[in-house]
């Protein structure tokens, strides 16, 4: 079952026509639109979107997508018409809630009845908007089955790293320190060791305390590790009261 719809506002921060279509169409974020291409695509970032990984996106999210143009049987030259021309000839088909998606110029452009967007412009339009692609040659144009509940696209959270701000603490104190820090992972079994060095003076010294374990099993130990490290420097630099 299909039913009218409106555009959606673009929104998100991807800046590119492929993901900016699909967020008009569902109104998914264009971030979780270039996740759903990516799953396509594999791409690492989506820039350029191929048509194929943009209808397969919004199949996903229950919308499909009927080609109409080029017509079979026309010549070519009948064929190679502009954004502008598309827009007269489809005159009659473009009824309210009705919605398309035109590539033009390498670029998508999303229209419903009289009102379009795009990547570009990110607001709805007039589908007669100088802004739009109108003098760009039409590539291709498919008439959205859109369904009464569209399911948008929606990226999965990543997990918090939840060292991250005693791995960047340790790396400072690592610097201020002139400390060494090695990081070797020993396998899914057996997880990460993080192996901690005092500069050589202090290893050479007598009373270092960690001579003979260097071993840390996450970043918060090797934090401790090295602010105890720079206590010891601190303690045996100072002068010897009388």
């Amino acid at each position: 079952m299909t039913m009218s719809m409106k555009l959606h506002q673009i929104h998100g921060k991807n800046r590119y026509c492929g993901p900016a279509a699909i967020s008009a169409i569902t109104g998914a974020s264009t971030d979780d639109a270039a996740y759903a291409i990516r799953q396509k695509s594999g791409q690492r970032y989506v820039k350029g979107s191929a048509c194929n990984h943009v209808l397969a996106a919004l199949r996903d999210s229950g919308v499909f997508g009927e080609q109409v143009w080029p017509i079979k049987g026309l010549t070519y030259r009948e064929q190679n018409i502009t954004f502008a021309q598309w827009r007269r000839h489809s005159k009659e088909d473009r009824k309210a809630g009705v919605v398309f998606l035109v590539v033009a110029g390498n670029h998508y452009q999303v229209v419903s009845g009289r009102k379009a967007t795009c990547g570009r412009l990110r607001e709805i339009v007039s589908i007669a908007d100088k802004r739009l692609k109108q003098r760009a040659r039409v590539y291709a144009v498919w008439k959205l089955n859109v369904p009464t509940k569209i399911t948008p696209p929606v990226q999965p959270k990543r997990t918090k790293d939840r060292y991250a701000s005693a791995r960047a603490k340790a790396r400072r104190l690592e610097k201020k320190h002139g400390c060494r820090i090695d990081v070797e992972y020993m396998g899914p079994d057996y997880g990460t060791d993080y192996w901690v060095f005092g500069p050589d003076h202090l290893e050479e010294h007598e009373d270092y305390p960690y001579g003979g374990d260097h071993i840390c099993y996450h970043w918060d130990d090797v934090v401790e590790r090295i602010e105890d490290i720079a206590k010891f420097g601190a303690s045996i630099a100072k002068p010897l009261k009388v």
